[in-house]
């Protein structure tokens, strides 16, 4: 079902979805579409009547704001999270004591490629943009982003992905503590 942008009641959707029986129910919208839809799909118990729920581009601080006894089970898609390896727990450290908030995935993305890119500035030389991407080549990318990744011939960055869900308010240990990695998606199933 299709819902217009900027929906601010999502009933007549949600309350087809469930009744369709289906064991999943996707949503691919974002911002305050999906936030309004999880509230919503939480007030009709879609959750609590045995179907998941599932958001294709969901960030750690909408979870954060709806609560987990909103947003308690829902499944999503990151291309990265604070607490789900060591290294990531160590740069959002270091984040934080330069005064940040808890990073998105976004945040962690824009880090991680400004760093790469002027890595690339520096070997090149120049700022200039075909040197600058002629350095970066097809080397891999390894820092707490993008372990393991790479960028392809045509310039997209492939790596890892998880599937994360959101933890019960009785599981979490503080503010952040908002989800479980239930599954690492390889980048070369991610980004056919």
């Amino acid at each position: 079902m299709r819902a217009p942008l900027n929906t601010n009641d999502f009933s007549s959707y949600l309350l087809q979805a469930q009744g369709s029986g289906a064991d999943v129910i996707a949503l691919a919208n974002a911002g305050q579409d999906t936030t309004n839809a999880v509230r919503q799909a939480n007030e009709f118990g879609v959750v609590a009547a045995g179907q998941q729920l599932a958001g294709m581009l969901v960030l750690i601080s909408d979870i954060q704001s709806l609560g987990l006894k909103t947003t308690s089970g829902l499944q999503f898609t990151s291309a990265w999270y604070w607490d789900a390896d060591d290294p990531s727990r160590e740069w959002t450290r270091r984040y934080l004591d330069n005064g940040g908030t808890s990073p998105t995935f976004p945040h962690a993305a824009l880090y991680s490629a400004t760093r790469t890119c002027l890595r690339a500035v520096k070997q090149a030389g120049t700022d200039e943009s075909d040197a600058v991407r002629k350095a970066m080549g097809n080397k891999p990318i390894d820092d707490f982003f993008a372990q393991g990744g790479e960028i392809r011939a045509d310039g997209l960055l492939v790596h890892d992905m998880m599937l994360l869900k959101a933890k019960k308010p009785e599981q979490s240990d503080g503010e952040w503590d908002l989800a479980t990695v239930q599954h690492t998606i390889p980048g070369d199933q991610a980004y056919p």
